[in-house]
């Protein structure tokens, strides 16, 4: 009998939702994962950053409050310099978090940076594996989408990592963002020997299509918030704005 962290894969090119929480506090939690439960996702992503310096057994109540919802979760405890939430935590106290939260049978997916230590990224791939989950290195640039040539050398070095899923957020500004970082990716895929999935976003406004349909562009998880301020990265759709999109175009 598959267990609730088992419940769920992702594959390469299929669309899949993800609702992220960032709650700041214990308290305000349930709220926010009953929100997120009646949205159906495929996983929910706790920000486990935004609650900032909190003790393992208080983070296996909140895992296991999670586990009630019968949805796997995405956890994630982001760097500060990519966007985390939690100044104070070093690397050493996350990656205790995080090797803390693997154990738990709610826990899926752990997203980590790609920069991290190859240490780090070794012990908390071996922890996943050893029990049937699985690791996303991911990158993010809110200020800009990297130049073609820099955009394809940083997919192959994450690759290099041997993640189970690679991820890669960028800001959009212009079409041209997202039609030479499309073609990155694509021209990625044909040309590496990668066939696991990829999370693949462009952020801001310009690049709400690939949220909607991320499938199309060689990607596969989308996030969607569940209001504006909840949004963990510009151009976050709701679930309900995604759902409808795609229906109307058929998808």
């Amino acid at each position: 009998m598959k267990t609730l962290s088992q419940s769920f894969n992702l594959e390469p090119q299929t669309f899949a939702l993800c609702v992220p929480i960032g709650p700041n506090s214990e308290d305000a939690l349930p709220a926010l994962l009953n929100q997120a439960a009646v949205a159906k996702p495929d996983l929910i992503e706790w920000r486990r950053d935004a609650m900032g310096l909190l003790s393992n057994d208080a983070q296996d109540d909140c895992l296991d409050l999670m586990a009630e919802k019968k949805i796997p979760i995405l956890y994630t405890f982001r760097d500060f310099s990519e966007g985390g939430a939690c100044a104070d935590a070093d690397s050493a106290f996350r990656e205790d978090a995080i090797l803390s939260a693997v154990d738990h049978p709610a826990v899926a997916y752990v997203d980590i940076e790609a920069r991290q230590s190859e240490k780090m990224i070794k012990t908390v791939r071996k922890a996943l594996h050893r029990q049937d989950k699985q690791l996303i290195l991911s990158y993010h640039n809110f200020k800009k989408a990297l130049k073609p040539k820099a955009f394809k050398q940083k997919l192959y070095d994450i690759a290099e990592k041997n993640p189970d899923v690679i991820k890669i957020a960028m800001q959009a500004d212009s079409k041209a963002d997202i039609l030479q970082s499309s073609y990155g990716i694509l021209h990625f895929l044909k040309k590496s020997h990668w066939q696991k999935p990829i999370i693949f976003i462009m952020m801001g406004t310009c690049g709400r299509l690939l949220r909607i349909a991320p499938e199309y562009f060689g990607g596969s998880l989308t996030y969607a918030a569940l209001s504006e301020a909840a949004a963990t990265a510009p151009g976050q759709l709701s679930p309900d704005q995604i759902r409808q999109f795609r229906k109307d175009l058929y998808l």
